[in-house]
């Protein structure tokens, strides 16, 4: 008996009701043992750079919740060494499945059928078509259209050999491309969207500042993709998350008040990345970081993240390192890459506080003034729950011509 498995893979930038109706369609037409749902790292073919992997995967994650059939798979997210190649991927699955079991096992690729235009420019199609068979979503073409898509898949396995197979789906017009333009200015249609992921796309807006994080370095994307997966199994989803707001809010912030917004967005993105590590571990980071200062619980990830970053990363840059350092506390002398830092984690759009909206205003147009009203924020936040600001926090409002409530 042959053991059938499904693969769907994409850059899902963001997921939409296309990707799921796709995904609805091939678990109706084929009986499927086991179903990977795979977000891309870096494919060959994209001429812009993807999305932050978390945003990626938590949409899909959150669009395919109710499908207890599908697992979504990190796998190709985790190769972060260059492109995505499908011959590489399908290998790797054979390899996996040869130990799991000892029948025949019979991998579908599930693809949509505007893939049959290019699938020739993939890398090494006849070793992808010898892996796997493709699967092909007709989405509610006409006749004319399918006999011209037919044609293509007869071309293809005349030149690459396999086998290709067509499944019907409901037509959806969709472009991922115009979805990115509604979603810069926050428009969700949540026509497009599965509801949960319409939710998310609200509250956390990962693609508010789109053109900032476009305009990066190429090599700064790679390094964010690494990291991103260098940090993933050491804090919950909902702090990648946090991060990663903050990483492409201090991008923004960065950009538009003249700063290296490379710094800024590597600095967001690992600013916690020793936030959920035992305390004790913390500690133990803090006292070779080089902090003078007194340190409790809630601030000592600060300079436990900097030196860990440093020592486990490589990330040697003195300006990052400074500006993870004093995240949660601030100092007088504060460099502007600090300030953005310290204001972005307080102030990304998925921080539930009051009053958050004159303070982004402010961040737009005058750093210090934007830091006088979140220190107040904070200081008046830390005196409802019976505690008080540390010295650097109070010796920078000083600094800043403030007074304590």
């Amino acid at each position: 008996m042959t053991t059938s498995i499904g693969i769907f893979g994409g850059s899902f930038d963001p997921f939409h009701l296309g990707h799921r109706r796709i995904l609805e369609a091939a678990l109706a037409a084929y009986d499927f043992k086991r179903f990977y749902l795979m977000p891309t790292s870096s494919p060959a073919y994209k001429d812009r750079a993807l999305s932050l992997a978390v945003y990626r995967y938590v949409m899909t994650q959150l669009a395919t919740a109710d499908l207890n059939q599908v697992k979504l798979s990190r796998m190709e997210l985790k190769h972060t060494e260059g492109p995505n190649y499908t011959a590489n991927t399908l290998a790797k699955l054979h390899k996996k499945w040869a130990k799991k079991t000892k029948e025949p096992v019979q991998f579908k690729l599930v693809l949509g059928s505007d893939a049959l235009d290019y699938f020739s420019s993939w890398h090494k199609p006849a070793e992808i078509m010898a892996q796997a068979d493709l699967v092909i979503a007709l989405r509610g073409c006409d006749a004319k259209e399918e006999k011209a898509y037919r044609k293509k898949a007869k071309n293809l396995q005349k030149a690459y050999g396999g086998s290709i197979e067509f499944f019907p789906m409901q037509a959806i017009e969709i472009s991922s491309t115009d979805l990115r333009q509604q979603l810069v200015r926050n428009e969700v249609k949540k026509k497009y969207y599965p509801g949960p992921v319409a939710d998310f796309l609200r509250q956390h807006r990962p693609y508010a500042f789109y053109q900032d994080f476009q305009a990066l370095k190429p090599e700064t994307h790679d390094q964010l993709r690494v990291f991103e997966q260098a940090i993933w199994h050491k804090m919950p989803t909902r702090r990648l998350i946090h991060v990663a707001n903050v990483s492409l809010y201090a991008t923004h912030l960065a950009r538009i008040h003249g700063l290296d917004p490379d710094k800024a967005a590597v600095a967001g993105l690992l600013h916690d990345s020793c936030k959920n590590i035992p305390l004790p571990e913390q500690y133990t980071y803090v006292r070779q970081s080089g902090f003078a200062y007194a340190v409790n619980a809630a601030i000592a990830h600060g300079p436990a993240s900097a030196y860990w970053n440093k020592m486990a990363l490589g990330v040697t840059d003195e300006d990052i390192y400074h500006a993870v350092m004093y995240h949660t506390t601030g100092r007088p002398g504060m460099t502007p890459l600090e300030k953005v830092i310290y204001l972005a984690d307080k102030i990304e759009f998925g921080r539930p506080f009051r009053d958050l909206d004159k303070i982004r205003q402010a961040a737009e147009l005058d750093l210090d003034e934007a830091m006088r009203l979140c220190l107040r924020e904070v200081e008046l936040a830390m005196r409802r729950n019976f505690t008080n600001m540390h010295e650097l926090s109070i010796k920078l409002m000083l600094e800043l011509g403030m007074f304590l409530a």
